[in-house]
């Protein structure tokens, strides 16, 4: 532990994450309901209505995604962004697996 010490306290992490105030609860609820949109979409597919829904529900998911995930998040940056991606990719795996049982 004390011959790595040395090597850890110069390593440079830089800044990922910003603060984003109370405004998180409302885009994590706009999150939502852009889910929701989405999902509805799929049950619906294969109607004009349907494919609508569906981009309505990605755009408003991936400009809310972008927001309240760190920077790099959904391009796999190296460091804790490839993390985070990484365990979101891996709970929808076993969620969707699970649900095919």
């Amino acid at each position: 532990m004390m011959l790595v010490l040395a090597a850890f306290t110069k390593l440079k992490t830089p800044k990922t994450h910003e603060y984003i105030g109370a405004s998180s609860t409302w885009m994590a609820l706009l999150l939502t309901m852009g889910t929701g949109i989405f999902l509805v979409g799929l049950c619906m597919l294969p109607s004009v209505m349907g494919f609508s829904l569906v981009s309505i529900g990605l755009v408003l998911m991936i400009f809310l995604l972008r927001k309240l995930l760190s920077k790099g998040s959904l391009t796999f940056r190296r460091g804790m962004p490839a993390i985070l991606a990484t365990r979101g990719l891996f709970f929808a795996a076993y969620t969707s697996i699970q649900l095919n049982r």
